[in-house]
């Protein structure tokens, strides 16, 4: 991934996938870009993931989303900075600020 200073507004959805990669995360491929991965002719604006719930992988999942300045989508617009322990939980919604959105 880019450093702070080259971080492009958006970069777009491949750019995620292979900051999660790049950073040694373990995950699966969910959702609507997992039907274009396929061939699927759908338009898609966000990632969807499952990760690997250990101790470890969250924290490598953790660092990736603070590098890329995610947040905690909320209904009432109050940003929350991403934390182990909801990443432990089986679903987590966020928002990604310069890149797109994962799920």
């Amino acid at each position: 991934m880019p450093s702070d200073k080259e971080k492009p507004e958006n970069a777009g959805l491949s750019a995620l996938l292979e900051g999660l990669t790049d950073a040694g995360i373990e995950f699966i491929l969910v959702g609507g870009l997992a039907a274009v991965v396929r061939g699927s002719p759908i338009t898609t604006i966000d990632v969807d993931i499952v990760h690997r719930q250990t101790a470890d992988n969250i924290g490598k999942l953790l660092a990736f989303l603070k590098s890329i300045d995610a947040y905690h989508r909320r209904l009432d617009d109050k940003i929350i900075e991403p934390a182990a322990k909801p990443l432990m939980a089986a679903t987590t919604g966020l928002g990604i600020r310069r890149i797109s959105s994962m799920d």
